[in-house]
């Protein structure tokens, strides 16, 4: 379940890395929605696990906005800014 989990949320990294277009947040939104019934459909969960998941993948996203977006870490490399972002990827 853990190893699904960090699945979904690298799958919800990429994808809304590729979501930064200029069509703005709702946009954005939509396709994660649709992501997120995709997945229930496509590996069978419940409810329960659904909302974990999206609960997992909102929690990421708002670390992952913080790490990019603060001050202090403006003038790191991307690669730097990643590197940050690791202990997010681990389990």
């Amino acid at each position: 379940m853990i190893a699904c989990a960090t699945l979904i949320i690298a799958l919800f990294t990429v994808t809304s890395s590729y979501a930064r277009r200029d069509d703005g947040h709702g946009a954005m939104r939509q396709r994660q929605e649709a992501m997120l019934a995709k997945m229930k459909t496509d590996l069978n969960l419940n409810q329960t696990q659904s909302d974990s998941v999206k609960a997992i993948s909102m929690e990421f996203n708002a670390k992952r906005r913080d790490i990019f977006m603060d001050p202090a870490n403006q003038g790191l490399s991307r690669e730097d800014r990643m590197a940050k972002m690791q202990p997010l990827r681990t389990p």
